[in-house]
C-alpha cells in the first residue's frame, strides 16, 4: 500500500513543507494543552481528597492555581485550533496555486486546446477541500496522539505501575485497528473523489449542451447518464460511511473495556479486596487521578482514528492533484524584447491537422496597427494566440543576447472572437479586468459613481448608448453568462470595453490583439469600434487585428495576407 501511494505521500510532504511554522506552533500549543490537562486533573483530585478529609481550610491557593490552569488550557486550546486552521489554509492555498500554475503551463504548451476536460472545473474545489482535514486535524492530532498518552502514561506509572501496565498493554490495539481499517479506507476515498469528478464532469457537459440535447430529443438519455453516475457516487458514499462507523465502533469498544478494567481494579483496591503491594499503595488521590486520566489517555488516540479518514481522503485528493504540477519553468533571458519586434518565418502545425500553417517574418512597431487578412482557416486566430503566448513556437530577436526567444511582454490585451461574459451587471462586466480593489462592490459610493461615469463614457465611445437605454437599470442591469438580453455585436463591444476602460484608468498594454472585433456589427457600430481603436493606437499601443473586413485598412500600417506568401505594406 505504501508503494502504491508513494507519489501521493511525496505530494503531501511537499505541501507540508510550505506551511511554514504553523504546524510547529500548533503542536507546541497542543503540548501545553495536554500538560495543563494533567495539572488540572491532579489539582481536582487533590481538592476532592481534601474535601473528604475535611482539610479545605488551607486550599485557597489550590483553587486559584486550578483557575489559572483552566485559563491556560483554554488559551492554549484556542491557539492550537488557530494554528491548525492556518496550516490547512496555507496547504490549500499552495495546492490551488500549483493547479493554477499547471493550467498556465498547459496554456503555454498549447495543451489547453486538445485537453479540454470538464473534470478540471472540479479540481479547484473538491480535491483541495479534502486536504483541509489532513493538514488542519490529522497532522496536529498525530503529534497530540503521541504526546498526551506519553505524558499520562508517565504520571500513571509513577502513581501505580499496574494501572500504567493496563494502559500500556491496551494502547497499541487502537493504532493496530486504525491501520487495518485505514488500508481499505484509502482506496475507497480515492474512488470517492474520482466518482465526484466524473459526476461533476458529466453534469457540466450535459448543462453546456442542454440546447443541443433538447433539439436532438436526447434529454432522457442524458438524465439516465446522470442518474447512473449519481448512483455510483451514492454507493461509494455509503461504503465510506460504513468504514467510518465500523472503525469508530471497534475503537470505542476497546477503549471502554480498558477504562472499565482500570476502574474495577482501582475500586476493588480502594475497598481493600486486593492485598498485593501495587493495590495497597493506592490512595484516594492517586486512584481518582488515574480514573480521571484514563479516558484522556485514549481520547487523542480515538480522535486520531477519526481523523485517520482525513488522511485517506487526502491521499485520494493527492492522487488527482499530484498529476497537476507544472515542470520547473525554463528560465529565459532577462527583460522582455523591445520594439520593434522582429520574428523569423514560422511553420506551425496542429497534431490533428495535416496541413501546416506558414507564417512570414513579422515586424511589429509600437503605435502601429498590423492587419491580418486571409480566408477562414488561414491561421489568423492561431497567429494571435502565438503572439499572446497561448501557443508555443513564435520567437523574436533579442538585441541584448543576439538570439531569438519569446518576446516576454507581460502587458498583453487579447480579445478573442467569442466574448466571455459574467453573470453580473453591465458595470461589473466592464470592470472585470480592473484590480480587485477597483471592483464596484469594493468601492465607496463616491468612487462607484466615478467609475460609473467612466464606464458610461466607454459605452458612448463604443455606441452602446441604445443598449443602455433599452435596459431598465442601465449599467446596473444584470447580464447572464450567455449574454441574455444583448446581441452578439453588443456582447463583443462590451468585451472590448473592458480593455478600453482599463486603458482609460491607466493600464497601457504593450500589445493589443483583436480577433474579428467588428464581426456581427453594422456599419455604424463598426465606425465606433474603429474610432476607439484609432485612439488606442495614438496612445502608442501596438495593435494586431485579425479581420475579414477592410474597415481597418485605411489606418493600418501594414497588412499581412495569410494563406499566401505576400505581405502588403499600406500606403
Amino acid at each position: 500500500m505504501s508503494v502504491k501511494f508513494a507519489q501521493e505521500k511525496r505530494y503531501l510532504q511537499q505541501l507540508r513543507a510550505t506551511t511554514g511554522r504553523s504546524l510547529l506552533w500548533s503542536c507546541l500549543f497542543g503540548s501545553v494543552q495536554s500538560l495543563t490537562l494533567v495539572v488540572q486533573f491532579a489539582l481536582s483530585a487533590w481538592l476532592i481528597e481534601a474535601f473528604f478529609q475535611e482539610q479545605l481550610a488551607n486550599t485557597k491557593w489550590l483553587w486559584w492555581t486550578l483557575l489559572l490552569t483552566i485559563v491556560i488550557r483554554v488559551v492554549s486550546g484556542f491557539f492550537y485550533k488557530s494554528f491548525s486552521l492556518s496550516t490547512a489554509t496555507k496547504a490549500k492555498t499552495r495546492a490551488q496555486q500549483q493547479v493554477l500554475d499547471y493550467w498556465q503551463w498547459q496554456l503555454h504548451q498549447g495543451d489547453w486546446q486538445s485537453n479540454k476536460n470538464t473534470n478540471a472545473a472540479n479540481d479547484l474545489i473538491e480535491p483541495i477541500e479534502h486536504l483541509s482535514g489532513y493538514f488542519g486535524r490529522y497532522l496536529p492530532q498525530l503529534w497530540l496522539g503521541f504526546w498526551q498518552p506519553f505524558v499520562i502514561l508517565i504520571v500513571v506509572f509513577y502513581l501505580n505501575w499496574l494501572a500504567g501496565l493496563f494502559l500500556l498493554v491496551t494502547a497499541p490495539l487502537i493504532p493496530l485497528f486504525m491501520a487495518l481499517i485505514g488500508m481499505g479506507a484509502e482506496r475507497v476515498h480515492q474512488q470517492h473523489l474520482v466518482s465526484i469528478q466524473r459526476l461533476s464532469g458529466i453534469f457540466i457537459d450535459r448543462i453546456r449542451n442542454l440546447t443541443l440535447l433538447f433539439l436532438l430529443q436526447k434529454l432522457p438519455m442524458a438524465r439516465r447518464h446522470i442518474d447512473a453516475a449519481n448512483d455510483e457516487y451514492r454507493e461509494l458514499n455509503m461504503k465510506t460511511l460504513r468504514i467510518a462507523f465500523l472503525s469508530s465502533a471497534v475503537l470505542e469498544f476497546f477503549a471502554a473495556i480498558a477504562i472499565a478494567a482500570i476502574a474495577i481494579y482501582i475500586g476493588f483496591s480502594l475497598l481493600g479486596y486486593y492485598a498485593f503491594p501495587a493495590a495497597e499503595s493506592l490512595t484516594l488521590f492517586s486512584g481518582l487521578l488515574i480514573l480521571l486520566l484514563a479516558p484522556e489517555f485514549f481520547q487523542p488516540l480515538r480522535q486520531l482514528s477519526q481523523y485517520y479518514h482525513d488522511r485517506a481522503a487526502a491521499l485520494g485528493a493527492a492522487s488527482i492533484l499530484s498529476r497537476q504540477i507544472a515542470p520547473a519553468a525554463v528560465k529565459t533571458a532577462g527583460e522582455p524584447c523591445v520594439f520593434p519586434l522582429q520574428s523569423k518565418p514560422l511553420i506551425y502545425s496542429y497534431a490533428d491537422r495535416g496541413v501546416p500553417i506558414h507564417y512570414p517574418a513579422l515586424t511589429l512597431e509600437a503605435g502601429q496597427l498590423t492587419l491580418l487578412t486571409g480566408p477562414s482557416g488561414s491561421g489568423k486566430s492561431t497567429l494571435l494566440q502565438l503572439l499572446a503566448g497561448l501557443l508555443p513556437g513564435l520567437q523574436f530577436y533579442d538585441a541584448t543576447t543576439n538570439k531569438y526567444r519569446p518576446h516576454g511582454l507581460r502587458n498583453i490585451a487579447y480579445l478573442p472572437q467569442t466574448p466571455w461574459l459574467r453573470n453580473a451587471s453591465v458595470l461589473t462586466n466592464l470592470a472585470t479586468l480592473l484590480p480587485p480593489e477597483q471592483q464596484p462592490e469594493q468601492l465607496s459610493p463616491s468612487a462607484t459613481a466615478a467609475l460609473t461615469e467612466q464606464a458610461l463614457e466607454i459605452c458612448r465611445q463604443l455606441g452602446l448608448e441604445p443598449m443602455l437605454k433599452r435596459f431598465p437599470l442601465g449599467l446596473n442591469t444584470n447580464m447572464s453568462e450567455f449574454g441574455a438580453g444583448v446581441s452578439g455585436g453588443e456582447a463583443k463591444r462590451i468585451a472590448l470595453g473592458r480593455w478600453l476602460l482599463a486603458i482609460h484608468l491607466g493600464f497601457k498594454p504593450d500589445l493589443m490583439l483583436l480577433d474579428e472585433p467588428t464581426a456581427e456589427l453594422d456599419k455604424v457600430s463598426t465606425e465606433f469600434v474603429c474610432s476607439a481603436l484609432r485612439e488606442v493606437k495614438q496612445r502608442g499601443v501596438c495593435l494586431v487585428v485579425a479581420s475579414h473586413s477592410r474597415d481597418f485598412v485605411p489606418f493600418a500600417d501594414q497588412v499581412i495576407a495569410l494563406g499566401n506568401s505576400e505581405e502588403h505594406p499600406c500606403d
